[in-house]
Order: structure tokens, then sequence, then C-alpha cells
């Protein structure tokens, strides 16, 4: 790959990115049912819970992993809502730079290219227009990209290994 395509491509990474974080920071007041109804409640409940119990007991639905983040997260300054959305970000890029990983590695830079702005713009436009179903707002034209793109990612783990 040229130096040129390199630079191209950081480019656009760049400006698909930067986007992204645009348009979080437009929608970051937005409550939806499922943080009002399930996430803030039960960050609520993590907080009023002492360290060794908030590590250790199920709360709502979370699996332990993520339950442990949030704990941290609790202990942290700020509203729960801006940690919640931080937290999505960095999760939703990294599935993104991971889906491009895997299509680059066994493609070329512009299917990488092309399949991380991809993910990145179905991710940011669930926020703009996605539709809620049963609380969450998580579904675009009746489908889930998260879901979509950790599939793929999944896939082009099972390649590689």
């Amino acid at each position: 790959m040229d130096k040129k395509a390199i630079k191209t491509e950081y480019l656009i990474m760049i400006a698909v990115s930067l986007a992204g974080i645009f348009i979080r920071l437009y929608f970051r007041d937005f409550i939806s049912r499922d943080m009002r109804l399930f996430l803030l409640p039960w960050y609520s409940e993590i907080k009023s819970l002492d360290l060794k119990q908030a590590l250790s007991t199920q709360t709502g639905n979370y699996n332990m992993l993520y339950q442990q983040l949030i704990c941290l997260l609790t202990r942290l300054p700020g509203a729960a809502i801006d940690k919640y959305k931080v937290l999505s970000i960095i999760f939703d890029y990294l599935l993104a730079l991971g889906v491009y990983a895997f299509v680059y590695r066994l493609s070329d830079y512009r299917r990488a290219l092309a399949a991380y702005a991809a993910v990145a713009v179905m991710l940011v436009a669930v926020l703009v227009a996605g539709e809620e179903v049963k609380g969450a707002k998580r579904w675009i034209f009746g489908f889930q990209p998260s879901e979509a793109a950790k599939a793929l990612l999944e896939a082009g783990f099972d390649v590689l290994t």
C-alpha cells in the first residue's frame, strides 16, 4: 500500500470518527426509555452497594464483566448518563476498529475502510433514526447494527485463530 493511500485511509477514519463524536455530543442529553427504566435505576442500585457486593451481586440483566465496569464508573465523579454514554462510545469504536482490522487482514485496505465507515455510520445512525423496540433504541430499519457488527467481528476472530 502506498503512502498516499494510507494517508487517505487515516483521513477518512478521522472524518468518520469526528462525525460520530459530533453526533454523540449533539444527542448527549437524550435519555432513551431503556436508560430511564433500566440502566439508570440499575446504576443507582450498583452504586448503593459496597464494593464487594457490587462486584459480585448480579444486578438487572448485566453480564458480570459489564457490571464490574459500571461499578468502577459509579466510583468516578460525573453524571451516570454521561458515564454510560462514554462507555458506549468506547465500545462502539472498539467494535468498528475490530471490524476494520478483520476486513483489513482478510482483504485490502479499501474494503476494510468501507467496513469501518459502514459500521461506524450504522452505530451512529441508531442515535439519529433509531427505532425504540421494547424500550431499547438499538434498532434501525428493522435490524440492530451492533449485532451485525459483532457477528462480523466474531467471524473474523474465528477465521484468524
